[in-house]
């Protein structure tokens, strides 16, 4: 699906209004805004005004922009009303999108939900805001855990796994990384990661685990590996979806433990 307006930002007597404009590329929503095409006395958003709230309807005819604007909750399964924060130089989903695309889970709590399709179209808009926020460093960005598979139930969170050629690079452009509303939580037991959340305002909900890496550490291929038997492999897939019920069901309220005792079988389907 592509947007079916785009903003036209414009400045008329110190206040912000705004028009909606012909369709663009959806890159717009998540890159600045920068590939807008702007009329005579527009403004860069991604310079000014800072914290902007951004509505971009997809398959339905919606546009929105201004300071201090409430932003709507996405629309039917299977389409996105997306609210986006203009920050630097990359735009960020709202709390209110993500929690309106059905994701979101309390920190140390587990939850399972089914498959939602918007999930991938959310990635990819992720995707973009990253890349835009940590240029020439040769990042790959991948949509991994059981978010990434049709069908299978999963935690409500986006997991997103990240290599670059040298890590360091990264840890240099952390800053860039929480500009975006991501936590920097270490290494988290993974040797050479480089491991964020991305958490609501108040810090109690988490919505996206990013797994940063060097090309060369291992577990790039490993996790790749698992997410693409699980995608292939329907069985595998309904036994992993098995043991994850039996684990929630056992550890509701210790997410330490459902990720530890889960970790066996994705060894073993991770060659």
């Amino acid at each position: 699906m592509e947007p079916s307006d785009v903003l036209g930002l414009h400045r008329e007597h110190g206040q912000l209004v705004h028009a909606a404009r012909a369709a663009a590329p959806l890159a717009l929503q998540a890159r600045g805004m920068q590939h807008l095409q702007r009329p005579r006395r527009s403004i860069d958003v991604s310079v000014e005004p800072r914290d902007c709230v951004v509505e971009v309807g997809l398959g339905h005819a919606a546009a929105r922009i201004g300071q201090n604007t409430a932003p709507r909750a996405a629309g039917p399964r299977g389409r996105l009303a997306l609210s986006v924060v203009a920050r630097g130089r990359s735009a960020v989903l709202s709390d209110e999108s993500l929690l309106g695309l059905g994701l979101g889970m309390p920190r140390g709590e587990v939850l399972l939900t089914e498959h939602d399709p918007r999930w991938a179209r959310c990635f990819e808009l992720e995707r973009a805001g990253i890349l835009a926020a940590l240029p020439g460093i040769g990042l790959s960005l991948e949509h991994v855990g059981s978010t990434s598979v049709p069908a299978l139930v999963a935690k409500p969170i986006l997991d997103v796994l990240g290599w670059c050629p040298d890590v360091a690079d990264i840890d240099r452009r952390m800053p860039a990384l929480e500009r975006r509303g991501y936590v920097f939580k270490g290494e988290r037991g993974i040797p050479g990661r480089r491991y964020l959340v991305r958490y609501d305002a108040a810090k109690q909900i988490g919505f996206i685990h990013l797994h940063l890496y060097a090309q060369s550490h291992p577990q790039v291929a490993e996790v790749l590996a698992f997410r693409d038997t699980l995608r292939a492999h329907p069985e595998v897939a309904t036994l992993y979806a098995e043991l994850k019920r039996s684990l929630q069901r056992e550890h509701p309220c210790d997410l330490d433990r459902y990720v530890e005792l889960k970790s066996a079988f994705i060894v073993a389907h991770s060659k």
